[in-house]
């Protein structure tokens, strides 16, 4: 997966994660775990790397 292509899909998931769709707690660790099987897949090391770059993108 491109990087450029993970970072889209990590933002959409870090919008979500801030919806009242489910239970806080349930949303909150589904979406942590399939942030970072997205982030592995694009190359991100660390969550504190790609949440910097959504950080910078949207300044």
């Amino acid at each position: 997966m491109k990087r450029e292509e993970a970072l889209k899909l990590l933002r959409q998931i870090e919008a979500y994660r801030k919806t009242p769709a489910m239970h806080e707690a349930e949303r909150d660790i589904t979406c942590r775990i399939i942030a970072a099987m997205v982030a592995e897949a694009g190359g991100f090391k660390s969550r504190n790397e790609w949440t910097a770059e959504i950080k910078e993108a949207l300044k």
